[in-house]
């Protein structure tokens, strides 16, 4: 029962109640519009609980209305939207907007089709579905679905307007660019349109005044052409209405027979057309604007939300089965691991032991000083380069040439008697002067006094050639003269902390 499917076709003597499974008819009941039918209607529906209602209508009730609104993007746009359409006076039943398109005229605009339905038979029997939970799926109009199922030749021209003609009553829709822009439903009684002439005479009088309309509201030009396409029947010859149209409109007759191979249906159920199976289609499709309600829609709501939830509960405990089964196989697998070790552990032979003893240790613990000291010594010359910069700090008449950082070892006793630590890291830096003066002389000397006192060095010694030209010499300075011709090299040795030391004391 969860598929049946209930059309409601609105016209405006009757009720004609479609019932669907999927994509295959069932039946089709006609009722009168009074109380008492709909009463029987409802009854009818509640042995399908489950069962999905919809409604169609072609009524001169519907009112389609076209209104451009500055393009504005966003929350803003659609709050322009909203009070645009509070203040249509149609707005407050049921109704649907739906936007058209985007123009521009002396300000870029969107377009937008209201839509509203002033049907108080069925307005009032929607909280009657509600408080009975039947699931209404929406309230549509013949006229929207026009567009979704006409011909490929005729949703291929700018300018169409569609004539629908039964008995007693014709409607007449201009569609642009496969977009409604407005339809309208118009009575030919019995006693008025007695004649065929009469009939085609009262459509023809129609079809100038909308052009004419189309012309004033620019929606068409002098030029274009307006295809007109007569759906169902024809009240008299063709040849007799062709010459009547007014000029720049093209004729285009789609009578049942041509329609249902165009569309390629075969057979329609009985006191069904063409045009209303084809609406039916779309209807199940349920993609046309929906003028029902939030109320009336919220059983069927209510039903899309159970199952959505259904499914993500069905979902999840697929999810934890299959982490379940994950895990099981990762636990028999580490089982069998395991065992499989010790196994092999079982399996191998049981390895000689070997004892240490005390004359052995000052030589393991000298092996381990050693390895101690090399794994301390080994750096990158980062602390030695922030030393030279701090040595360097106020220096002017001295530049530094070059600078090599190295780090050396000494051998180690072949007993490992004395402890292996002795590694050395050195700095060897060739200087370059900036100018000859005693000034450059006494910067000198307080660069070595700098270099000396530093607490990470540990001795500096000079490697170039001295002399005792300088003027400082002549007037009886002590400190070292460099060789004018060669540049004064430098070599720093860095103390570092030494791993055993503080055993050693």
């Amino acid at each position: 029962m969860a598929n049946h499917h209930f059309i409601v076709l609105i016209d405006q003597l009757r009720w004609r109640v479609v019932q669907m499974r999927g994509q295959a008819f069932l039946a089709m009941r006609t009722f009168e519009v009074d109380d008492g039918s709909r009463a029987e209607l409802l009854r009818w529906w509640q042995a399908f609980p489950q069962a999905t209602v919809s409604f169609l209508t072609n009524h001169a009730d519907e009112h389609y209305h076209v209104e451009g609104l500055p393009h504005v993007r966003g929350a803003t746009g659609r709050q322009l939207l909203m009070r645009k359409l509070a203040a249509w006076p149609l707005s407050q039943g049921m109704h649907a907007v739906c936007r058209l398109d985007t123009v521009q005229t002396l300000r870029r605009e969107s377009r937008f089709l209201f839509v509203a339905c002033l049907y108080p038979p069925l307005a009032d029997w929607l909280p009657t579905l509600q408080a009975a939970a039947i699931r209404v799926q929406g309230v549509y109009t013949h006229a929207l679905s026009l567009a979704c199922w006409l011909p490929p030749p005729q949703q291929n021209v700018t300018h169409c307007l569609c004539i629908e003609y039964t008995q007693q009553q014709v409607r007449l829709s201009y569609l642009q660019q496969q977009r409604l822009f407005f339809s309208r439903l118009i009575l030919l009684p019995p006693d008025l349109f007695s004649t065929s002439e009469a009939c085609a005479a009262r459509i023809l009088h129609e079809v100038g005044q909308i052009r004419m309309t189309l012309l004033h509201q620019q929606w068409l030009q002098q030029a274009d052409v307006l295809h007109i396409a007569w759906l169902g029947l024809v009240p008299m010859e063709a040849s007799w209405i062709k010459p009547q149209l007014p000029a720049g409109c093209a004729w285009t007759d789609l009578s049942d027979a041509v329609l249902a191979r165009q569309l390629g249906y075969r057979a329609m159920p009985d006191g069904l057309s063409v045009m209303d199976w084809a609406a039916l289609q779309v209807v199940l499709k349920g993609s046309l604007p929906n003028l029902a309600p939030e109320y009336a829609l919220l059983a069927g709501s209510i039903v899309r939300v159970r199952r959505r939830l259904h499914w993500a509960g069905m979902v999840m405990a697929a999810m934890m089965i299959v982490a379940g089964g994950v895990a099981i196989r990762a636990t028999q697998f580490a089982e069998a691991r395991m065992q499989q070790v010790r196994y092999q552990l079982s399996a191998l032979p049981a390895a000689p032991t070997s004892s240490v003893s005390e004359a052995q240790l000052p030589q393991m613990r000298a092996f381990t000083q050693a390895m101690q000291s090399l794994q301390s010594s080994v750096q990158s010359p980062g602390p030695a380069l922030a030393m030279m910069q701090q040595a360097l700090a106020g220096v002017v008449h001295w530049r530094v040439a070059s600078l090599e950082w190295a780090v050396a070892d000494q051998p180690l006793a072949p007993a490992l008697s004395k402890p292996a630590f002795d590694w050395q890291e050195t700095l060897t830096i060739t200087w370059n002067k900036v100018e000859q003066s005693g000034a450059a002389s006494e910067e000198w000397q307080q660069l070595l006094r700098r270099l000396r006192e530093l607490p990470v060095v540990e001795k500096v010694d000079v490697l170039t050639p001295m002399a005792s030209t300088d003027a400082s010499q002549r007037q009886g300075g002590t400190g070292p003269a460099l060789w004018p011709d060669h540049p004064p090299v430098l070599k720093v040795y860095l103390r570092h902390d030494r791993p055993g030391a503080a055993n050693e004391s």
